[in-house]
This record gives C-alpha cells, sequence and structure tokens, in this order.
C-alpha cells in the first residue's frame, strides 16, 4: 500500500472503539503477532536477567515466561504496528521531569524514604504484562516491602542522564495515598506522587530483589489485572478495584445469579445466557482449549474450577445480527449434563456463539452473543490462566499432545545457524517423536554441551526454539532444560537428514535446466520484482488500483475499508494479481488475504496492511535446486537477528522460490514466502 494511502489522524483521537474495529479487521497472523510478543519477552529477560539474585554467581538458563494473557491488546499492538510502522519492545513510559533536590542519604533501615511500605497495597507493571498490571503473591510483596524499607537509598541530581530503554513501575496504595516507583534500565528509580518527584540510586542487594518482584509468576500467587490500554496513565484506572469486594456481577439476562451455596467439588456452576440461568454439571465434563475446539488437544477443567466461574462474571449480550466474514476461534469450552451438550466458542470479531445439544434427540439451538471490551479481555485471561495452570505442571512429552507443534524448521547437523521448514510428512515424525520421547526437567544452572540441533516450531500460539545438545540434554527457550532419551536424538538425525536432502542441490544434478546460470541471473531479477509486487494495492506493486483518499469509511458492523474505485469485486483484483502470480498455489490467491472485502456491490481495502518481522534483516536467492516440468524451483536464504533488540540470536531460514513458465516462454511467480 502506498503510504499516502495510510491516514494516521484516524488514530489521533481514536476511541476504544475505533482502536478495537482496527485492531480486529487486521490480516496479520497470529504467528506475527507473537514474533512481535516473543521479541518483547525477549528483551524483558535480557535486561532482567542482567541482575539476578547472585550477581556474582554466573547463572545459566533463562526464566520461564508465558504469554501474554489479552488477545485484545495483542490485536491493538498488530494493527498499530502495521499501519504506523513501529516495533513493540513493551509499553514505553513518559520520562519523569523537573527539579530534584539532593538530600541527606542517610536512612533510617526500617523505613524507605516514604515511610514504612510494609502495609501499602501493591501493583506491578512489567514488560511483560503492560498495559496490564499484576498484584504479587504474599511472599514476593513481603520480599520487596522489606528490601525496599532496608534499601540504602541516595538522592540523585536533577541534570542525572535518563537511560534508554523500557521502564517498569510499581505502585503503592494506602487509604488515599498512592505513587509510584518507576524502575529504570540502569538500576536507578524514580518516585513520582501527586505532589513530588524524586530519582534514587539504590544498592545492588535491593536492585536484584526488584527484578525478581518484576516478573509475572501466576504460580507464586502473582495476579494479573487486566486494564484498557487508555488506562495507563491514570493513577485512579490502576487502583479502580482495590477497594471494593470482589463480587459477581450478574449478568444482564440472568435471572438467576451464579452462587458459591452448597459448593459440590465433583459438580460445577456454569452460567448459560440462552437458557438464562445457571446449569449444574460434572466437573469432569467441563473442557477448554484456547483456541478452536479440538476434543483431543482440550484440557480438563477439574483442576481449574475458576474458569467455569468466570462465565457468571460478565454481562452477556444477545445479537440478533449475524457476523460476516472469516474469523479465527480464539477459545473454546465445552461441557455437559444429562440432557444438554453445552458449547462456547469465542471469535477474534467480539462475537461469543453458544449452543446446547439435547443428547436425545439431537436438536441444536444456536445464539449469538457478545461482552464488552473489558468483559472479553476477563474471559480470554480467564482461559489463558486456566491453560499456564495446567501446562506448567506438563513435561513437553504430555504439553505437546495439547499445544501440536506446526510450521516447523531444523537445522541440518552441527550447522544450527541454518534451518528449513518441514513438509507434513516429516512433521508428523518430528511430532511423534517429542511426544513418544522420554523429558525429565533439570535445574535451570545445568551446564549443557555442544548444540547439534536446533529446531523453531509454533506450539499453538507461541513460537518457540527447541536446541538439542551432544550430551543428552535439550533447552526449550523461555521454559527449561531437560534430559531427553537417546531415541529422540536419533530421530531428530533421521527427520533432519529427510528435510535436508530435499532442499540440497547435489541431490537434483539430473534435474538441473540446461542453461543454470543463465536462468539463476534472471530468476534473481525476477525474485526482487516478486517482493517488491507481493500483495502490493499501490502503484509500486502489479495491481494499479484507484483507492479512495481520506479516512477510511466505517460500516455498522464493525468494518472499516477504502473504496477502491476501478474495480465491482474481488475477483477482478485476484484476476489482476495472477497476471503475474500463478494461481498454481492457494497461498497466491487475492480472494484469502482478508486485505480487500465487499459491501453494497463495492470493494473495499482494509485500512492495515501486512505485517512485518522485525528481526528481518536480508533475502537473497542462493541457488537453483531443479526444475519439474513447466516449474523451476530455487532455494533462498532469509536472514534475520535479535541483536538490535538486545537479543544475541541470528539466524538463516532456507526457503523455496518457484516460478512456473507459461506457454509463450514467459515467468509467473509461483511459490513464495515473504521473509518480513
Amino acid at each position: 500500500m502506498n503510504d499516502k494511502d495510510i491516514d494516521l489522524r484516524v488514530l489521533e483521537n481514536a476511541d476504544d472503539d475505533t482502536i478495537r474495529k482496527i485492531a480486529a479487521d487486521c490480516p496479520s497472523s497470529d504467528e506475527a503477532k507473537e514474533r512481535m510478543f516473543a521479541m518483547s519477552r525477549k528483551i524483558y529477560n535480557s535486561r532482567t536477567n542482567e541482575r539476578e539474585y547472585n550477581k556474582e554467581t554466573e547463572v545459566s538458563g533463562v526464566e520461564i515466561y508465558r504469554k501474554p494473557k489479552w488477545h485484545k491488546f495483542t490485536a491493538v499492538a498488530a494493527a498499530l504496528l502495521i499501519v504506523t510502522g513501529v516495533t513493540a519492545g513493551g509499553v514505553m513510559l513518559t520520562r519523569n521531569k523537573g527539579d530534584h533536590k539532593i538530600v541527606n542519604s542517610e536512612i533510617e533501615a526500617s523505613t524507605s524514604p516514604f515511610g514504612d511500605l510494609s502495609d501499602f497495597r501493591v501493583r506491578i507493571m512489567s514488560t511483560a504484562t503492560a498495559p496490564s498490571v499484576f498484584e504479587p503473591g504474599t511472599d514476593k510483596k513481603l520480599a520487596l516491602t522489606e528490601a525496599l524499607n532496608n534499601a540504602e537509598w541516595n538522592e540523585l541530581s536533577a541534570d542525572t542522564p535518563v537511560p534508554d530503554g523500557e521502564r517498569q513501575i510499581i505502585y503503592f496504595k494506602k487509604g488515599d495515598e498512592t505513587f509510584s516507583l518507576i524502575v529504570c534500565t540502569d538500576g536507578t528509580i524514580y518516585y513520582s506522587s501527586n505532589s513530588n518527584e524524586e530519582r534514587y540510586q539504590i544498592d545492588d542487594e535491593t536492585q536484584n530483589v526488584i527484578y525478581q518482584a518484576l516478573k509475572y509468576e501466576p504460580e507464586s500467587g502473582d495476579k494479573l489485572i487486566s486494564l484498557d490500554s487508555d488506562s495507563v496513565d491514570d493513577i485512579d484506572m490502576i487502583w479502580q478495584d482495590a477497594t471494593e469486594p470482589e463480587v459477581t456481577t450478574e449478568p444482564e439476562i440472568n435471572t438467576e445469579p451464579v452462587t458459591n451455596a452448597e459448593k459440590n467439588d465433583d459438580m460445577s456452576e456454569v452460567y448459560f445466557p440462552p437458557l438464562n440461568k445457571t446449569v449444574k454439571v460434572p466437573t469432569n465434563k467441563c473442557s477448554f482449549f484456547t483456541g478452536e475446539w479440538d476434543e483431543k488437544t482440550a484440557f480438563s477443567c477439574e483442576n481449574v474450577p475458576e474458569l467455569i466461574e468466570a462465565f457468571g462474571k460478565v454481562k452477556w449480550n444477545k445479537r440478533t445480527d449475524i457476523p460476516t466474514g472469516e474469523y479465527i476461534v480464539t477459545a473454546s469450552f465445552r461441557c455437559s449434563d444429562d440432557k444438554y451438550i453445552y458449547s462456547y466458542d469465542i471469535y477474534s470479531n467480539d462475537y461469543i456463539v453458544l449452543k446446547y445439544e439435547d443428547i436425545v434427540s439431537g436438536e441444536m439451538t444456536t445464539e449469538i452473543y457478545s461482552t464488552s471490551t473489558d468483559d472479553d479481555v476477563t474471559l480470554y485471561s480467564a482461559f489463558r490462566e486456566a491453560e499456564e495452570k495446567i501446562t506448567s505442571q506438563m513435561l513437553p512429552d504430555e504439553w505437546f499432545t495439547h499445544e501440536i507443534p506446526n510450521n516447523s524448521f531444523i537445522s541440518r547437523k552441527d550447522e544450527i545457524g541454518v534451518i528449513t521448514p518441514m513438509d507434513e510428512t516429516d512433521e508428523k515424525e518430528f511430532v511423534n517423536a517429542l511426544t513418544s520421547a522420554s523429558w525429565e526437567k533439570l535445574p535451570d544452572e545445568t551446564v549443557t554441551g555442544e548444540c547439534i540441533y536446533k529446531l523453531r516450531f509454533f506450539a499453538h500460539n507461541s513460537e518457540l526454539n527447541l536446541n538439542i545438545y551432544n550430551d543428552g540434554t535439550a533447552y526449550i527457550e523461555q521454559y527449561s532444560k531437560y534430559r531427553i532419551s537417546e531415541s529422540l536424538v536419533e530421530d531428530l538425525a533421521r527427520i533432519s537428514d529427510n528435510v535436508w536432502a530435499k532442499i540440497s542441490p547435489e541431490n537434483y544434478t539430473d534435474k538441473m535446466p540446461a542453461n543454470k546460470e543463465e536462468v539463476f541471473n534472471k530468476a534473481k531479477e525476477f525474485y526482487d520484482k516478486a517482493l517488491k509486487y507481493y500483495y502490493n494495492f499501490g502503484p509500486e506493486g502489479c495491481l494499479n488500483l484507484e483507492i479512495a483518499e481520506g479516512i477510511a469509511q466505517q460500516f455498522e458492523d464493525g468494518s472499516a475499508g477504502w473504496l477502491i474505485k476501478n474495480v465491482n469485486s474481488i475477483d477482478e483484483i485476484n484476476d489482476m494479481y495472477h497476471e503475474f502470480f500463478s494461481d498454481r498455489y492457494p497461498e497466491n490467491d487475492i480472494r484469502k488475504s482478508n486485505y480487500v472485502f465487499e459491501k453494497d456491490g463495492h470493494v473495499y481495502m482494509r485500512p492495515s496492511g501486512k505485517g512485518s518481522n522485525i528481526l528481518f534483516q536480508s533475502t537473497e536467492l542462493s541457488d537453483v535446486l531443479y526444475q519439474k516440468d513447466d516449474e523451476i524451483f530455487f532455494t533462498v536464504n532469509n536472514n534475520y537477528s535479535e541483536v538490535e533488540f538486545g537479543g544475541n540470536t541470528t539466524w538463516t531460514e532456507k526457503l523455496l522460490f518457484s516460478v512456473v513458465i507459461q506457454p509463450d516462454g514467459s515467468w509467473k511467480v509461483g511459490k513464495i514466502t515473504c521473509p518480513w
């Protein structure tokens, strides 16, 4: 899309609904969104791990961290990244400025400069949880306040340089008194209240305790409090629920509010809006999944009854309109009693489809509901927290039966810096190898051998890196280290050999085009042109579309788009696209791109573009692989690096690119993957 087609003024005073609509219509893939947040996690871990509890001991390993639990904010971040071209590395907090005075640094051991903090309530906004906050568990809160009370506080002058990088905030409240401590990357701290601002340097030991406290650990009792992204600068919103008892919000149409009376651990009370009541079902017949429902991958609710209770804590709004377009299921839930099977499917476009099926007759009733933005986040957070609680106790062999790996890459043995994707057959073997192997969790400080295989894959919505070492150990980045069975190493050796044999030119010497060098040189120019044209609807691409200027038109169903003046259907656009891209591959079908849509006899372009991989460095056609009939295949090297964002890893993905030779001898793009 041409830059002039993007009117950022629409975002300047955008309300929640506008941002939410932009995010909901964002066509960026789950993989792209996860890459953005994976990078944020890397930055967070690399910064916090610099100050581990014992600075004199080198700590090997990595803090276990799970995915963010607010898909709303993920979508908004992805949309803004695409529209504005900025990268997400956590919430960048405004620098506190003002006149600071120098005071005596001799502080009484039992209190901080701001008084005794032990009786204050504490909430934390870390890089990993922003824009939400979490209330630390009892032990963590006690360790933090004691450390701050006994710290060595040295006030700094006002002209002390302010470091770059993310800031993390610790909020304090006691009665009507509130203030915050803003933790900078250099270990200094801003004290900020309604009446005063000061900046301090504190001792290393206290810094270590603070950095431990900043890590969100639900297994340690940390409680996540979801916030709207527009509320992060409002101190009242941080504490909006702090002085109010936690009560169940009665749904708008619920005539039988949820109650905890006569609670039976074997039975659960599930609020089901279509019946206007709470139904009692056996807890062992309640299951869920953070994605589209699949009986084999679903989790039992027996150990997470809090998820079941979440359905009675939100307001349900019945809808009469039927959602249009293709949307994904972000969370699903099933339960049953002796009469009905009840199902909940939460879609990415804010619709919730509820069904109940008569077990005897098979008759199905379907109704559509929605919830407020806050309640939607509450529901999805409940799903994510329930999943985390269960999977945090699993070893990989069990975990991967639920979160099945896909889109998997594997390195050649001892050449871990280059990885290539597995096809469907090899990926099935890969999943079977992971789930049939034995795994023993090792301490984080375990020293591993030399890495012999590197794997990169998606498990559900997480992009994971798995390293295999020559001493029979493995490391799943951001999770743990493991002792693995010898059979897994043998299986991966076989899979790697099979995968790389399919992409090694030396195995296709009898299938090379006669004029290999000429073909390769022509293909390099053609590949560059293909990337320039790839889903580019503006004048720089292969689609000469006349797109309306100004702010995108808004529609009642929540969609928005710019009118495309010179076409009457998406099929016309698709035909134009196929003048340069072959229709041999389904991914070259504009109709499946979700970038354009039809409404009222017109075609519109959504107010967003493709997502981007912020780690991308360069791409190049590397070799001719083989020719098969009218198609020539090439290998492409896509180079990535995390160094610019605080990481230390670089790697190359080796993929395929192909051209389809037309009857007149001209070329069209066949297989292609955008590297960014």
